[in-house]
């Protein structure tokens, strides 16, 4: 209740590491209900994020 989230980066072995919302640059406000990522047909990816109480917010995501 009241969290910020938190974005946990695997290392393939079964480890996570915790990443601020300032390294990764993803932000979305609200209560977050569910997440997915889109690949569209031109390559690109979209991450779709469906927000309680408010219209669903889309982040293009490109890889580092």
């Amino acid at each position: 209740d009241a969290g910020h989230g938190l974005l946990l980066r695997g290392d393939g072995n079964g480890n996570f590491s915790p990443v601020s919302s300032e390294e990764s640059g993803f932000f979305v406000q609200g209560d977050i209900r569910d997440i997915a990522l889109l690949s569209t047909a031109n390559g690109k990816q979209w991450v779709l994020v469906a927000r309680n109480n408010a219209d669903l917010a889309m982040v293009e995501w490109k890889k580092p």
